[in-house]
Formats: C-alpha cells, sequence, structure tokens
C-alpha cells in the first residue's frame, strides 16, 4: 500500500475549499498526494460507494491519482481513477495544441472533470488560476466578465464552458465579453446547430471539444484529436482510410485515458490506454471526428430505427422551444418514444404540432407517442441535463 497522502475535498460549501483544493493539487501535480474530489450533496448510493477510499489513511493507489466521479446525468455516477500522468499529458496536448501555456478560469464545478481540469492545467504551467464560482460551486457570469476584464497577466487566460454557459451567455448579451480570452473551449455533450452558429458569429477563440471523464476531458477539439490521442471508429484507426464516413462506435486512444473504475475496494483497470465509448461517430473526408450520438440511444420505435438525441436536437429549432429531450418509457403494449420540451412561453407547443413538426422534419418513424412541457430542466452540477430526475418527474 502506497504511503501517498490522500485527501478527500468536498467542492463547495465551506469558506475554505478552494484554498484547500489549490493546496492539494500542488501536491498532487508534485506526485505527493492522490486526490478525492466530491460535490457536497453526494447521494447515499455514491457516499457509500466510496466508503473504502474515504476511510483510506493513504493513497489506495501506487503513484499520485485523481478519484473523481462522472456526471451522473443517465444513472448512478462512475468513480474514474486519472494518474497524475494522466493529467500532465493532457495538459501538455492542451498547450501543444494552443501553443502557448494559459492561465486558466474555473468556471464549471471542480468536482468534475470539466472543472478541475482549468485548476490542473494553470497551476502546472505555474500560474495561479482564476475562480468565476459562487461559494458553493456554481457558475457565476457576472464574476467571470469581472475576471476576464479585469485580467492584467503576463499569461494568456482561457477558460472552459459547457454549450449551456455558451447559451446563457448569448441570452444576456455577454458572449462577446470574453473575445479577451486566449481560448474558449466548450464542451459538455452535443452542441445545438443555434449554439454553434452563435459561436461562429461571435469574435471569440473557441475549440469545440469530445470527451469524458475516462479520458481525462476533451480530447478532440475542432474534430482533430491532440497530440498523442488515437481515435478508432469499429476497429479501425484515424489513419486508415476505411474508417472515413464509416458510422461506428468511439474508441478513444492515448496517454490521456484513465487507469479506470474504482470498483468496491480495487481498481478495474482499462487495458492498453483504450476506453471504448458509448458514442457512435464517423471520420469524415478531412479526418475530422463527428459525433452521432450514443449507441444505445438508437432504439427501436414502431419498426423504425430512431435517434433519440436527433429528435431533440430538431425540436430545439420549433417555435415555443427552448429545449427538447426524447427518451424511451417501457409499456407493456412495446416501448413508447416521450418527448421531454423546456418552454417558458405561456403557449408550448402541444403533441399534434409536435408530432406534425417531426414528421416532416425526420418522418413518421419520429412520431412520439407523450409529450410532457417543464419550464426547465433539472440539472446536474456541471449543468448538463439531467436524465435520470428527468425519467423520475414522470414516471
Amino acid at each position: 500500500m502506497s504511503k501517498i497522502a490522500f485527501h478527500k475535498i468536498s467542492c463547495g460549501g465551506q469558506s475554505n475549499w478552494w484554498l484547500e483544493l489549490l493546496s492539494h493539487s500542488r501536491d498532487l501535480i508534485e506526485g505527493k498526494a492522490s486526490l478525492l474530489l466530491m460535490p457536497p450533496e453526494a447521494s447515499h448510493a455514491t457516499t457509500s460507494q466510496l466508503a473504502t477510499l474515504v476511510e483510506a489513511s493513504s493513497s489506495p493507489t501506487e503513484a499520485a491519482s485523481l478519484f473523481i466521479l462522472t456526471s451522473g446525468s443517465t444513472g448512478d455516477p462512475k468513480v474514474v481513477v486519472l494518474s497524475r500522468d494522466n493529467l500532465i499529458a493532457a495538459n501538455t496536448a492542451a498547450n501543444d495544441r494552443l501553443g502557448f501555456e494559459p492561465q486558466w478560469v474555473c468556471a464549471l464545478p471542480p468536482d468534475h472533470i470539466g472543472g478541475y481540469l482549468p485548476v490542473f492545467r494553470s497551476l502546472a504551467n505555474g500560474h495561479a488560476p482564476q475562480i468565476a464560482l459562487t461559494n458553493d460551486a456554481r457558475f457565476d457570469v457576472a464574476t467571470l466578465i469581472d475576471v476576464v476584464r479585469s485580467s492584467k497577466g503576463s499569461a494568456p487566460l482561457a477558460v472552459s464552458l459547457v454549450w449551456r454557459q455558451i447559451s446563457r451567455l448569448a441570452m444576456s448579451e455577454n458572449l462577446n465579453s470574453l473575445s479577451k480570452l486566449a481560448a474558449v473551449l466548450v464542451g459538455g455533450g452535443p452542441a445545438s446547430e443555434k449554439d454553434l452558429q452563435t459561436v461562429r458569429a461571435s469574435n471569440l477563440k473557441s475549440f469545440a471539444t469530445y470527451g469524458m471523464t475516462e479520458t481525462c476531458g476533451g480530447v478532440v477539439w475542432n474534430g482533430k484529436p491532440l497530440t498523442g490521442v488515437e481515435i478508432e471508429i469499429d476497429g479501425a484507426t484515424n489513419s486508415t482510410v476505411s474508417a472515413i464516413a464509416v458510422v461506428g462506435r468511439i474508441t478513444v486512444i492515448g496517454p490521456t485515458v484513465a487507469s479506470g473504475y474504482w470498483v468496491k475496494s480495487g481498481l478495474e483497470s482499462f487495458a492498453e490506454h483504450r476506453f471504448v465509448t458509448s458514442d457512435l461517430g464517423l471520420l469524415n473526408s478531412e479526418g475530422l471526428l463527428e459525433v452521432h450520438g450514443r449507441a444505445d440511444e438508437i432504439v427501436l420505435i414502431n419498426g423504425y430505427n430512431v435517434s433519440l438525441p436527433n429528435v431533440g436536437q430538431v425540436l430545439k429549432s420549433m417555435p415555443g422551444v427552448d429545449d427538447a429531450v426524447a427518451l424511451v418509457r417501457n409499456d407493456p403494449g412495446g416501448d413508447q418514444m416521450v418527448v421531454y420540451i423546456a418552454s417558458e412561453t405561456k403557449t408550448p407547443p402541444e403533441l399534434s404540432e409536435v408530432r406534425a413538426f417531426l414528421a416532416r422534419s425526420l418522418g413518421r418513424g419520429a412520431i412520439p407517442a407523450l409529450l410532457e412541457v417543464l419550464e426547465v430542466f433539472p440539472r446536474t452540477r456541471n449543468d448538463k441535463i439531467d436524465l435520470a430526475a428527468l425519467r423520475e418527474l414522470t414516471k
């Protein structure tokens, strides 16, 4: 058993959590400590799952590591073990793509990978990270804008955001306030066409990223893998001509891939620095990755193969719809597609209108059986739609 120090940090709620995070992150960079990052409101199931880690007096891994949860947007989160080497490789690759070593702004809860990476990257680059969060580790638009406007440091300033934050900044007409930033990374799931158009019309130096906790965050920027990262589609690597335009399951390979999952009291390792995702994608004619949703989100409804993410994306362009998600509800008479709409208008569309709109756009296979209208969707701490909570709302 390693004698490396082991620290549990609850990111938010306590007055000193940020300073504690910085101090222990410096120890992680130097190989002196492992960290377990938890949200303050971790569920009982998650807390029980982590019991063996929380009770540890020293790190359960032989090298300094980060124990961090997946988003949990589709169910109970998993505990991912990222080694110090994974984190350093991810930062080195990011610096290589940017061409400089920025100071980073933390604008996402650091108990998830998208929020922690700016902390680690900034410290590894020799800069104190800036923070644009409230004391309970929630995103604060005004603080982010103030940080950007008041920045006078010698190092270029960068930030990582999710598409929901881009949408909020655009709605409040504050998006171009970030034009001073040297880089804006945007991830956290697929972007709507509206969000993509918003970013294209702005003057941001932006990168749309693809990745997940298991790959140490976004490792594909604007469709192109970072240095050292390979993308494989159904067994064909990104250097193979036969992979072009073939839709298949995405595998990420390289030094940023996590050690594995912490399960009960041991490590379930990922072999050969490979992580087989749940996502479908292809490499286009330019060799860039295009993501086409999750493999488990292609479902058979009334004899038709239906892409649930595609249904949601199309509905976002419908008048009166602020956001949309399509899910499957199991029914004794056959699975049914349920469309959830977030709408703040007094007259959101009715089921008949939604059915007609989707039939015109995607064909008869995309016609839902049910429509549920909410003012806003439940969301996780890192601003992803909480699909598990959404299902619970309408059981």
